[in-house]
């Protein structure tokens, strides 16, 4: 065999394979450039981990515990734990909100439609009731009842 037509070949089986490379780079790109960024970013094991604990329910109490079982404690640890029980209200309603937008629900649709001339909506949409955030501060208190605020 004639050692040039060889070394000619490879390299025109070089240069498509280069061309198809190529080709393939463009195409990933347009896919990921295509793609809702959330979907591509929930792809990210890490971040699908972090979303999973960011949503379950029981993270409230977990960061509770986490503070409890600390070694060192101050004479305000009480009041972080009755600050922390008080905010899981506002902790679910987050959940919630990320729960929404992760299932796909365009959120950002339906606060269009319902906002008033201020957009105070906006802020409003995951706030928890006025009766779910009294209520689970009562119980708050009658488990943090070292803290003593006033």
């Amino acid at each position: 065999m004639n050692p040039k037509v060889n070394n000619n070949a490879s390299r025109k089986t070089k240069k498509y394979d280069e061309e198809d490379d190529g080709e393939e780079e463009e195409k990933e790109t347009a896919r990921l450039l295509s793609e809702d960024p959330m979907e591509w970013m929930l792809k990210n094991e890490q971040v699908s981990n972090l979303l999973s604990d960011v949503r379950d329910h029981e993270l409230p109490n977990r960061i509770i515990s986490m503070v409890e079982e600390m070694e060192y404690k101050t004479p305000d640890t009480d009041c972080i734990l009755l600050l922390l029980c008080k905010l899981k209200p506002f902790i679910w309603s987050m959940q919630k909100a990320v729960n929404n937008r992760i299932v796909g629900e365009k959120i950002e649709v339906e606060i269009e439609k319902n906002v008033d001339e201020n957009r105070l909506d906006v802020f409003f949409k995951f706030i928890p009731s006025y009766e779910d955030f009294v209520n689970n501060g009562v119980d708050c208190e009658d488990i943090y009842k070292t803290c003593k605020i006033f």
